[in-house]
């Protein structure tokens, strides 16, 4: 491990795991669980779209965290980025536990280069054909966010769509569904995060689950952090690569 990961743990250590989300109380109004994953294996992206579903492996891995949440006794609300991998692991997990399902497109995939996503931008009309179980009445028709962004710029893209959102009450849980650099920058927001340089934190494989508590004046307590515990080892993944190899 490098130091900089050592840095990182010793921010955990020193903050008691009572972690402060933003600086002007913004986040205040909410209060109990919320959870987020990080989608399940994805296909190859292809053209034109470059919006790639799911591989058998990636919905073993939504039905294992569908699992998992209902283990855990979640009873709430669901958001989902609108990418297809995204909400098909979002859909999943609706079912299992009876959840209404939004979509968040400020929990979209992290736009690394300059300009526009290649990513086709679909509409409500499209997205709701394919999975009937979004509650959502409005999308904008171009919801992709340009880049180039870095960490520190998701982790505030993070900041401003849990602001944004109406007042959570504490016997309503959350449920992102999400990418891994938007689970990182989840993650870099609840302990306020400044240096410009990203920390090093654990693998945060496919269908990997953290748990936060919302505590009053806008602090997050946290239970679990990117855990796949309830995934057996040959089935974790990080899209493409794999904690057991292939021999």
């Amino acid at each position: 491990m490098k130091k900089s990961f050592f840095l990182f743990v010793l921010v955990l250590i020193l903050s008691g795991s009572f972690l402060t989300a933003g600086e002007n109380g913004t986040l205040s109004k909410h209060a109990g669980r919320v959870f987020i994953t990080r989608h399940g294996q994805r296909d190859k992206g292809k053209a034109p779209d470059y919006d790639p579903p799911l591989t058998e492996d990636g919905r073993k891995q939504a039905h294992l965290v569908a699992g998992e949440l209902a283990g855990r006794k979640f009873k709430g609300v669901i958001y989902a980025s609108p990418y297809r991998r995204t909400l098909e692991t979002a859909a999943i997990i609706a079912a299992k536990t009876g959840s209404r399902l939004y979509l968040a497109p400020l929990a979209q995939e992290y736009a690394r280069r300059p300009g526009k996503p290649r990513t086709l931008a679909r509409p409500l009309s499209e997205l709701k054909k394919e999975f009937p179980l979004i509650a959502t009445e409005h999308l904008p028709d171009d919801w992709l966010i340009r880049g180039p962004e870095t960490f520190l710029s998701v982790k505030e893209r993070v900041n401003k769509m849990l602001a944004s959102m109406p007042p959570k009450p504490q016997n309503e849980d959350w449920l992102f569904v999400t990418h891994g650099a938007v689970i990182k920058g989840f993650h870099l927001l609840c302990v306020d995060y400044r240096s410009g340089k990203e920390p090093e934190m654990p693998v945060h494989w496919n269908c990997c689950l953290s748990e936060y508590h919302f505590l009053p004046g806008g602090k997050l307590k946290m239970i679990s952090l990117f855990d796949v515990s309830f995934i057996p080892e040959e089935l974790i993944t990080s899209n493409s690569r794999r904690k057991i190899p292939a021999k």
